[in-house]
């Protein structure tokens, strides 16, 4: 039985140093720089996003459609009239984060878990002319608890993904 106890304390740190302590966001670009991003000036979607899509799915395309439109692009009606496609994904996954507590040598040792949701929206540009890929970014942050909650903090994110994205004019 000790053994035992020593065996799941000793995992148990183990996971404490590899889980780390509850991150801000996550921001990751990059872009192709032969790409004029200076010559752009309408966006549209790979594939539409449709009334079957999801309450989640239309929450990040309303965002990523505001926060382009921030930038000064305008969505057009259909891909032939776009200078760049969208392509958008998103993913959800729980953090564990463990926390041994020690009592002392006679009184064993016990654990706390604390879980968090959390996300990563991955956003993919792709020069419509040429098809290829000019601008990918990613970010990943908790997900809202409250749904209330969740256009808001899905605005932020998405705001602090574009950041990045070259403005009209090439400025940042």
């Amino acid at each position: 039985m000790q053994t035992w106890k020593l065996w799941c304390s000793t995992l148990a740190l183990l996971f404490v140093t590899l889980a780390g302590p509850a991150t801000a966001a996550t921001v990751r670009w990059d872009y192709d720089r032969e790409t004029d991003f200076s010559r752009w000036q309408y966006l549209a979607w790979a594939t539409p996003v449709g009334a079957e899509a999801t309450m989640e799915e239309r929450r990040i395309a309303r965002a990523v459609e505001a926060g382009f439109a921030a930038r000064g692009y305008v969505l057009a009606a259909d891909t032939t009239r776009a200078d760049f496609v969208l392509v958008a994904r998103a993913g959800a996954w729980q953090d564990v984060h463990v926390e041994a507590q020690p009592y002392g040598p006679l009184r064993g040792r016990s654990a706390r878990l604390e879980r968090e949701a959390r996300g990563a929206l991955w956003v993919q540009v792709y020069d419509r002319r040429t098809g290829r890929l000019a601008w990918h970014g990613v970010v990943a942050d908790a997900l809202a608890s409250d749904p209330a909650q969740a256009d808001k903090r899905t605005a932020r994110a998405v705001a602090k993904l574009l950041a990045h994205f070259p403005a009209r004019g090439g400025a940042r």
